[in-house]
């Protein structure tokens, strides 16, 4: 390659295979790259994250990653991209990404603080790569501070929320209603007040009452047993897309989850799991869902021989009516007019997961059964996703473990204290073991007791 060639590229990525165009040696080529006295730009942030990882990941096949990766470079080459990497300090990327999410907080989607993250990991890679080709002594995007980042909480639809999101939906509706005309809650005001304060929590789920309610109303719908599906075993979307026949066992009422479809922009892609350990686990169902899922088929069977030669069999379980594939994008809008429609409270396709991994808890499913059933590449993340739900759970064990310690005394407290809870006063003199109700005690000698009137003896 002459030197010309080498300036025609948009970016030298091998600052050794371009230095011997010009006979450099590899240390010589190192040390000019970094002093910025190399025949060619090398040094630029902003060329180094355009030019180089995103095209590697999108050789490799990896396209969803890619553009995500693009995404991120969008952001940061307008504010750092100008700066040579051997002055890039913390600072400069701890506000860039300050901007960043200063910049879009009214946008349709802000970044937020876990976006904030990925963003610093992109560059932290792309600068890692850096390091290690001798461009840079180190890396400062491992420096660079940050918000913390805290995995949301799965919160459940309580009466007083859902209570609150009608009231708001009313409140905007008679705002919206002409003169003369009765209020009336629209599927627009829904998803308006959906994106509203009154959800306390991205993922929210709904109770076991609402969930029953929206698989009725929904039952008769083409794509019904798709969402029961997703309801009863917790697949992801893109895996309950790409679910196919030869993966389905109903014999044995389990299925193979082998690959996924998801969307990259609009554009969908085939490809493994989310994660390798849930690449190809086994989820089992419940009878009712696997008495839907024969019903589909047979439902499935007729529409194939309706089509004929015109329908486009790709062999997956969730189609259109011709065969031809589901986007995931319209599974996820369906699911909002089925979920408007049922007069409930709004959830995303994808809470019906967290849905089914709260009522797993509530069953007292262990929470490793839980998280290999989802696929969660680690038992910390289903910990720290879904441990708040395990409020009675928790409760419900302690007992059981403290039933196992022989204890002589009786448990004295919780009789008196549930009589004095109920308005009923034991009579005068009362005595309870040590515990005597009714007397004044000596000041200065009362233990801390639940509003107890304790005499206690000076002995």
């Amino acid at each position: 390659m002459s030197p010309d060639e080498v300036r025609a590229l948009p970016v030298v990525v091998d600052v050794v295979t371009a230095g011997r165009c010009w006979g450099l040696g590899r240390d010589t080529s190192y040390r000019l790259a970094r002093s910025g006295e190399f025949p060619v730009p090398v040094l630029s942030l902003g060329r180094r994250l355009v030019c180089t990882r995103a095209d590697v990941l999108t050789a490799l096949g990896i396209d969803d990653t890619a553009r995500g990766y693009a995404g991120h470079v969008a952001y940061l080459v307008p504010r750092i991209g100008h700066c040579r990497m051997s002055e890039l300090r913390p600072k400069h990327i701890t506000a860039a990404i300050a901007d960043i999410m200063a910049a879009t907080a009214t946008a349709p989607r802000p970044v937020g603080t876990s976006t904030a993250h990925r963003i610093r990991a992109t560059l932290r890679s792309a600068l890692t790569d850096a390091v290690k080709e001798r461009l840079i002594d180190f890396n400062p995007a491992q420096h660079a501070e940050l918000p913390t980042a805290s995995r949301p909480k799965a919160l459940e639809w309580t009466e007083a929320r859902t209570a609150a999101f009608w009231a708001e939906c009313e409140r905007l509706a008679e705002q919206k209603a002409k003169p003369g005309k009765k209020p009336r809650i629209t599927f627009e005001i829904w998803r308006t007040v959906r994106r509203s304060v009154l959800r306390p929590s991205t993922p929210m789920v709904w109770t076991a009452a609402q969930l029953g309610r929206f698989l009725d109303s929904a039952a008769q719908d083409r794509l019904g047993t798709m969402y029961e599906t997703i309801a009863a075993s917790g697949l992801r979307r893109g895996e309950a897309c790409g679910l196919a026949w030869d993966y389905l066992d109903l014999d044995r009422a389990a299925a193979v989850v082998h690959e996924q479809r998801v969307p990259v922009g609009y554009e969908v892609i085939t490809g493994p799991a989310k994660t390798a350990s849930g690449e190809d686990r086994t989820v089992e169902f419940d009878q009712r869902t696997v008495g839907a899922l024969l019903a589909w088929r047979l439902r499935q069977d007729a529409e194939r021989a309706a089509w004929g030669e015109a329908y486009s069999d790709h062999g997956l379980v969730f189609c259109h009516e011709d065969g031809w594939p589901l986007h995931p994008e319209y599974v996820s809008r369906h699911f909002e007019r089925l979920a408007f429609k049922a007069g409930l409270p709004p959830i995303r396709l994808h809470d019906l997961r967290h849905g089914h991994a709260s009522l797993m808890l509530a069953a007292d499913v262990p929470i490793d059964i839980v998280s290999k059933r989802l696929g969660h590449s680690s038992r910390a993340i289903t910990s720290d996703t879904y441990s708040h739900l395990l409020s009675g759970v928790g409760r419900a064990a302690a007992e059981r473990a403290a039933a196992l310690v022989p204890r002589q005394a009786p448990n004295m407290i919780p009789s008196v204290f549930l009589a004095q809870e109920a308005g009923a006063a034991p009579p005068e003199g009362t005595e309870t073991g040590n515990v005597q109700v009714g007397e004044a005690p000596p000041s200065g000698l009362e233990p801390l007791t639940l509003r107890l009137t304790v005499a206690c003896s000076a002995n």
